[in-house]
């Protein structure tokens, strides 16, 4: 994604923003002022993005459902404040996404230790429990560059766990390439839910005019297509620009997502419980 930068405002509310392709329909309208707004939005990473919502250093931010999950968690046991989701503007995908990917140099089976990049929460929570659910228990090593790690290394039964635009990038020589978002439907059939528009609790009353902004921000975005993608360069992706953001237009629409997010909320509190 184009380097959009930084959007400041005195006293107004700090938005954490992902600089990836899929969350693009959702702040680019506003950095290049197509739907006005007093938002201050920085863009920044799935995980700075989990951290500046936890720390409540911003109001709201697209974040992952996993981080979403465990501010909700956190509030229920009273060690914190908690999260409101903002319904309608998640990115979910029904099967093949693209940009959750795991190069292997093995077979799923007979991994043994697995790269994983430090901008992730859901998509390793995704990795554990298909994982567990296969009875595998391979060893997880934290990268800030998982793919130089398995090419540096000899050894077989290596993956590497790649997010976002990263993994959207056509790559060889690697014996196996597994796409989370498709092993997930062949095991639970339904959508699954990577990240979730939300707003701290402490500012709950801005829940409103989020929803009402960021939506014009998605009808903005399907209407200016060509300029949404005009600063992106996706010949060398696994699937061109405008295909991808389609996944997750559709997904938005389904009506089996709530199903889905409950889904991976049982399975993501059974991970978290037997840990």
């Amino acid at each position: 994604m184009a380097p959009l930068g930084t959007t400041e405002r005195g006293g107004a509310t700090k938005i954490a923003g992902i600089s990836y392709l899929n969350a693009r329909p959702f702040f680019y309208p506003l950095f290049r002022k197509k739907v006005p707004h007093n938002f201050t939005i920085e863009l920044m990473t799935p995980a700075e993005a989990n951290k500046a919502l936890w720390e409540g250093t911003a109001d709201a931010g697209l974040i992952s459902t996993a981080a979403f999950f465990r501010m909700q968690r956190r509030a229920s046991r009273g060690q914190g404040e908690g999260a409101v989701r903002i319904s309608g503007l998640e990115i979910a995908a029904a099967g093949r996404v693209g940009s959750i990917r795991l190069f292997c140099t093995d077979s799923l089976e007979k991994l043994e230790r697995i790269y994983v990049t430090s901008e992730t929460a859901t998509s390793f929570s995704m990795l554990k429990i298909l994982l567990r659910r296969l009875r595998l228990r391979p060893t997880f090593v934290w990268s800030s560059d998982p793919l130089g790690k398995l090419s540096a290394s000899e050894d077989r039964g290596e993956g590497a766990l790649l997010i976002g635009d990263a993994a959207l990038r056509k790559r060889k020589g690697f014996a196996h390439i597994y796409d989370l978002g498709e092993l997930w439907w062949q095991e639970f059939r339904l959508p699954m839910v990577y990240a979730v528009m939300a707003v701290r609790e402490a500012v709950e009353e801005k829940k409103g005019i989020l929803a009402k902004t960021f939506q014009q921000c998605l009808k903005w975005s399907r209407r200016h297509s060509s300029e949404l993608l005009d600063e992106v360069s996706s010949d060398e992706w696994l699937i061109p620009a405008q295909e991808y953001l389609d996944i997750f237009e559709r997904s938005r629409k389904d009506l089996k997502l709530e199903e889905g997010l409950e889904v991976f909320r049982r399975e993501w509190e059974t991970a978290e419980d037997t840990e």
